[in-house]
């Protein structure tokens, strides 16, 4: 077991997708030196969601950095067909810059287990 990680004031955006209070530089402590702008993205192969706590839990060794943003937004997915589904849905009612299609159409090849 590694160490653990949580944060408060998560909020759900979708099944296992959240949305967490997370500056760039403690984004960087999981990985990763991809840098956008905007939010951070975070994966997670596992996590637990207190929603009545609104606190977001999850192993270090868990987290794989998608990109490092530039405000302290950190959109965290986790590793599931329903997060596949909910950011795939997102984007068809969103208008997306080309670099979000391009990793929601990835988004197969980052998960291999769905």
């Amino acid at each position: 077991m590694g160490m653990s990680c949580s944060t408060d004031g998560a909020f759900a955006l979708g099944e296992d997708v959240w949305l967490i209070d997370l500056p760039p530089h403690q984004v960087r402590f999981f990985g990763g030196l991809l840098v956008c702008r905007g939010s951070s993205l975070l994966r997670l192969k596992s996590a637990h969601f207190d929603e009545k706590a609104k606190k977001l839990t999850f192993n270090a060794e868990d987290a794989t950095v998608l990109c490092i943003g530039t405000t302290t937004r950190t959109v965290v997915i986790g590793n599931s067909r329903a997060a596949l589904q909910h950011c795939t849905s997102y984007s068809d009612r969103h208008c997306l810059c080309p670099g979000d299609r391009e990793f929601l159409s990835s988004w197969t090849k980052l998960c291999p287990s769905m």
